[in-house]
């Protein structure tokens, strides 16, 4: 009975290997001077021989390498948690005028808008991001009402861009801002004098980042004219219209005056003839 209590016993055949690896390092460099041989009877199980007892240099590998591995890993999992809790956003930081007048200045005429990208830390301060980290975030420009209804896709056409329109919607690192120059090329009396405005968001289908986060900003309302109305003179314009042109009063000049020089026997030649006749009327009175 005492021999087959003896040899069944299954301890040994559980001990893991990297367990007693770590805990011969463990206690062979730092307890051995104090419970020495009595290791074994504390653990429960027996430890492989030591690096001292079989002669050979003890290496120091294992224990600098836990030490340092601490550290590290600590900063890369705290750094993207804190990195987490970042709020962004994009803000209009310069609005189009609230009015276009699209035939005046030529083509060069255009309208300017300004799209930036805020960042926020856990605090809710303004931050930035570095800009090795960070992603160019493209974008795509739709053309609404001022109403909020989208303008349908065949009259899309009426935004145009101005210069090179991939590099101007692009936000990049060094400035994180996007400055975009745009005409509107039809008139607000043409869609029942309604205004117009621009939604500004990511371009999904052609950004590599995740910007689920980023919503739609959209503009001030635009209204798009033709050209100023100049008033055709400073002065009276109802005098201004009675005058004849100049090309009448040279070709006619002459034909007026002698116009005028027959009105003016005409009126001589009546008011002689009143002269007499009051003359007569009074003669008739002294007799």
């Amino acid at each position: 009975m005492h021999m087959t209590g003896a040899t069944s016993r299954p301890v040994t055949k559980r001990e893991p290997s990297d367990t007693t690896f770590h805990l011969t390092n463990l206690v062979v460099n730092n307890r051995l001077g104090s419970i020495g041989g009595d290791a074994s009877s504390i653990i429960g199980w027996p430890l492989a021989p030591s690096s001292h007892a079989l002669g050979l240099p003890v290496s120091s590998s294992s224990s600098s390498q836990s030490p340092s591995s601490t550290p590290e890993s600590g900063a890369i999992t705290n750094f993207p948690l804190k990195r987490a809790n970042w709020t962004r956003r994009l803000v209009i930081t310069k609005q189009p005028a609230s009015e276009f007048y699209k035939d005046e200045g030529g083509k060069a005429n255009a309208l300017e808008v300004e799209v930036t990208l805020v960042e926020f830390n856990e605090l809710g301060e303004p931050a930035r991001s570095p800009d090795d980290e960070f992603i160019s975030i493209p974008l795509r420009i739709l053309l609404f009402f001022e109403s909020g209804k989208r303008v349908d896709d065949t009259d899309q056409e009426i935004f145009r861009f101005v210069g090179n329109d991939y590099d101007s919607i692009v936000i990049r690192a060094p400035t994180r801002k996007a400055l975009v120059q745009f005409r509107l090329e039809k008139v607000s009396r043409r869609k029942d004098g309604q205004r117009f405005k621009l939604r500004i968001e990511v371009d999904q289908e052609q950004c590599t980042a995740n910007v689920a986060d980023l919503t739609p900003v959209f503009t001030n309302a635009i209204c798009v004219l033709s050209k100023r109305k100049h008033p055709s003179y400073n002065s009276d314009s109802s005098v201004r219209v009675k005058e004849p042109p100049p090309k009448l009063l040279k070709r006619d000049l002459s034909h007026l005056e002698e116009k005028l020089s027959a009105k003016i026997d005409g009126l001589t030649a009546q008011i002689h003839h009143l002269s007499q006749q009051v003359q007569k009327q009074c003669l008739r009175w002294d007799r």
